[in-house]
């Protein structure tokens, strides 16, 4: 290293603007030990102000992210409480369903019965000549009048009944207790 080179102060980091040959430098170093303490001093200073603002920003920037953090769980919390209610809420939703869903196919069986015995309006009586011998009544299967209507029987007497006894068939129609009754007018017409 040439000694005559112009080189910066050892303490420029520091703030000194001096540039002297290398040879010069030492001296420069011992002359100025006051002026370059004072710059260190200041150097120093303004470090740890910048560590104090940094570590202050820090800070504020923890205490706002654990803001958001309470903030977050809050929500949480209250979507958590949301979810639970929603879910109680379908719960009983598809509990009320599943009854009407049970009324309805309750409702709809019922019908099916009652088309099962309008689509079939033939009746047929087994062993008239037996019946007619032993002069008893037979009945017929449950029928009803339409789909939600009036259930009926009826019942026939093969050897007549009464004044028409051995002369006639006698048949009577049965009204019974329907599924619809409470849907249907009464007396019936």
């Amino acid at each position: 290293q040439c000694p005559l080179e112009e080189v910066d102060c050892d303490f420029s980091h520091a703030g000194c603007n001096t540039k002297l040959p290398r040879q010069d430098m030492e001296k420069h170093v011992e002359e100025s030990t006051q002026k370059h303490l004072v710059l260190m001093s200041a150097k120093s200073l303004r470090l740890e102000q910048r560590l104090q603002e940094q570590q202050e920003t820090f800070q504020q920037k923890i205490e706002q992210r654990q803001e958001a953090a309470e903030k977050l769980q809050k929500a949480v919390e209250g979507l958590e409480e949301k979810l639970q209610k929603m879910a109680l809420e379908n719960e009983a939703k598809t509990n009320d369903l599943q009854q009407q869903l049970q009324q309805k196919a309750q409702q709809v069986e019922g019908l099916e019965r009652c088309m099962g015995a309008v689509r079939s309006p033939i009746i047929k009586m087994d062993n008239f000549k037996q019946h007619k011998e032993k002069q008893d009544m037979w009945y017929s299967p449950p029928l009803y009048t339409h789909p939600g209507g009036y259930k009926f029987c009826i019942a026939v007497q093969a050897n007549g009944g009464s004044v028409a006894a051995g002369t006639h068939v006698s048949v009577y129609l049965y009204a019974m207790k329907g599924e619809f009754d409470n849907q249907l007018q009464w007396p019936v017409k």
